[in-house]
């Protein structure tokens, strides 16, 4: 697989479930992206939770400026 192929992977949807089992099997896949890849397998939404709306909503530079 292509680093685009990868890439694509994580950060647009609809994968099919084949890609993401196979980019699984590639050894040198870091483990941040092998567990995005073990989560998007295990969702049911089909989407990087990360990535959605109200994953978004959340800032955490928001915690940070309460500190100030």
């Amino acid at each position: 697989m292509t680093v685009a192929e990868i890439n694509a992977l994580l950060y647009l949807p609809h994968h099919s479930r084949d890609r993401l089992e196979r980019a699984l099997r590639i050894e040198a896949l870091s483990p941040g992206w092998r567990s995005s890849f073990e989560a998007l397998l295990q969702s049911r939404t089909g989407g990087n939770a990360g990535l959605m709306p109200e994953a978004a909503a959340h800032r955490p530079h928001q915690d940070f400026d309460r500190l100030r």
